[in-house]
């Protein structure tokens, strides 16, 4: 009897190891892939919401940690004229390169929400800075509406981010000049960052 004792309690614990790690929940350190073709935007821009979106945008209250910052500018139609009413979708990671509300939905965007150009194409959002998970920091934008049957993918990244340099994600617009996708940081006197992204639609 006490053979199989000694055989069985080791069997025993190798089943319940096996049975703990099935229910034990994700670890918080998982990051969510950054590859383009696993990355979808957390609100389809073709929604039907997007005409009662506002042309400013808060993505993050007062409460949520990290630095201020508000990006603005203007979307341009590929003639070079203001092009107004257009849907946008924008989504972050958080200030600690998180994106996900949770480990379970890494690829789901806490920081997100869609608006669309004023009557002059201009934009503003509010969020905060968003940090790193392996490479510059950035934040996504899905542009298009009205007469532009699809979105177009672009980034924003900043110019005091020392970890630039690198391509950008693959089907992502490679704007130069007035366009591009990395952008200068200007801090103003309450400590905000403010930085000007101009698009391009193609």
């Amino acid at each position: 009897m006490k053979p199989l004792l000694r055989v069985g309690l080791p069997v025993l614990l190798l089943l319940a190891l096996g049975w703990w790690l099935t229910r034990a929940p994700l670890r918080t350190s998982a990051r969510p892939s950054t590859t383009a073709t696993e990355w979808t935007p957390p609100v389809e821009p073709d929604s039907a919401s997007w005409e009662s979106a506002p042309t400013m945008l808060r993505l993050a209250d007062d409460h949520e940690p990290g630095t201020p910052l508000v990006i603005f500018g203007y979307v341009f139609t590929a003639e070079g004229q203001p092009a107004s009413n257009v849907r946008m979708v924008v989504y972050q990671a958080d200030a600690k390169g998180e994106y996900g509300k949770s480990a379970r939905e890494p690829s789901w965007a806490r920081l997100s929400g869609q608006l669309r150009t004023d009557s002059l194409g201009r934009y503003q959002v509010h969020t905060v800075r968003p940090g790193s998970y392996g490479g510059p920091a950035h934040v996504h934008f899905m542009v298009g509406g009205g007469a532009w049957a699809a979105s177009q993918a672009f980034e924003l990244r900043f110019a005091d981010d020392p970890a630039n340099g690198g391509s950008v994600l693959p089907g992502l617009a490679a704007d130069t000049g007035a366009f591009a996708t990395v952008r200068a940081v200007v801090r103003d006197q309450g400590g905000v960052l403010r930085v000007r992204r101009d698009f391009r639609l193609k």
